[in-house]
């Protein structure tokens, strides 16, 4: 960790949402119930909780933990804050740190009653307004630990950073959805970070990444704001397929136009760097829809990109609004120190990531 530092680098681990199997085998009641039953506490002792080697397990329903009300929710916070003191971290980033549809744990039963007057909602309709009730409570349950887990790490490291893949910018789904997490809750984050999916019909032609980026920086409150522009030309950012330069190029750009800089992944596994001979995908021009962000490549920037010939950094004002410039001069202190009565991080930096 050291030498990390002593190069200039950060460490931020990215956490996934699953909890160690001793702790599930001794609480499974602690588990997210999405069913108003016990039998969650009877099927995990027959289950294997091992993860499979993957990003994301398959066995996931057994070994997410209820963040809302179980203990839990204080014992992961302690289990962070230990891993950022004793490894010297300089943040965390977590994927998949929602909350789910609907928890029927005992404990969440227990405070919903307590904090509502109410029973648990028996379905999850976002058209029922006795659902949306529930789903605003589940938000605040959630802001509130992330902001304990805020003021829990920045007393350990003032300018560790706190990441989330945010579900509300970038997939849609929670304008029609059951939501994981409020919007205001990219206000807690000091960056808010999501993908650009939804696109894969039209090989990232259309305007979804530019309303994921637009939309994300607003949620955020014009601060600091990554989007993943998932190359599509290949209908999956995860396929073999080397992409075309120009296309990591326009959508970089159509990510900083809209107020959003990016963490761009261009070496997956297996891809293929090198022009195949005969293959018409690795021949085919990038469709640079007329939506594209206002203009990310416009006049001469478009007829020369049309050619091949535009290179990173050119493209005349095409960068001038990134948030390079805008963002970090407009919000160089704490993130919602400067808009009171908004959901703000205890403290810290965000412009050091």
């Amino acid at each position: 960790m050291d030498r990390v530092h002593q190069a200039g680098a950060r460490i931020i681990p990215g956490i996934y949402p699953f909890s160690p199997e001793p702790t599930i085998r001794q609480h499974p009641d602690w588990l997210y119930h999405a069913e108003d039953s016990d039998a969650l506490d009877r099927q995990v002792k027959d289950v294997n909780l091992k993860n499979d080697g993957g990003a994301y397990s398959t066995n996931a329903t057994y070994r997410a933990m209820c963040l809302l009300s179980s203990p839990w929710k204080d014992q992961y916070l302690q289990c962070l804050g230990e891993i950022v003191r004793d490894y010297h971290l300089d943040g965390l980033e977590f994927d998949g740190n929602y909350h789910p549809a609907i928890c029927y744990c005992r404990y969440c039963k227990e405070r919903y009653l307590k904090d509502t007057g109410r029973a648990l909602p028996k379905v999850c309709d976002v058209n029922d307004p006795v659902y949306r009730l529930y789903q605003l409570w589940a938000d605040e349950r959630l802001e509130d630990w992330y902001r304990r887990l805020q003021e829990k790490i920045k007393g350990i490291n003032p300018d560790a950073a706190l990441c989330t893949w945010t579900i509300n910018a970038g997939r849609y789904m929670h304008f029609v959805w059951p939501r994981g997490m409020s919007a205001r809750m990219n206000l807690l984050e000091d960056v808010p970070q999501q993908e650009w999916w939804f696109d894969e019909a039209h090989v990232g032609g259309s305007v979804m990444g530019a309303f994921g980026a637009a939309y994300g920086w607003a949620v955020s409150s014009h601060r600091l704001f990554i989007s993943q522009p998932y190359m599509m030309t290949r209908f999956t950012p995860y396929g073999t397929d080397s992409f075309p330069n120009l296309e990591i190029v326009a959508r970089t750009l159509l990510a900083y136009t809209n107020g959003s800089l990016t963490a761009t992944y261009m070496g997956w596994s297996g891809h293929r760097q090198k022009h195949v001979a005969g293959d018409r995908r690795d021949q085919e021009t990038f469709p640079l829809a007329d939506q594209s962000s206002a203009g990310a490549l416009g006049g001469n920037a478009r007829q020369r990109a049309d050619k091949g010939e535009l290179r990173p950094g050119q493209g005349g004002r095409a960068l001038s609004p990134c948030a390079g410039g805008r963002l970090s001069r407009r919000h160089g202190g704490t993130p919602g120190s400067d808009h009171p009565g908004r959901l703000g991080c205890a403290s810290g930096n965000s412009q050091k990531i």
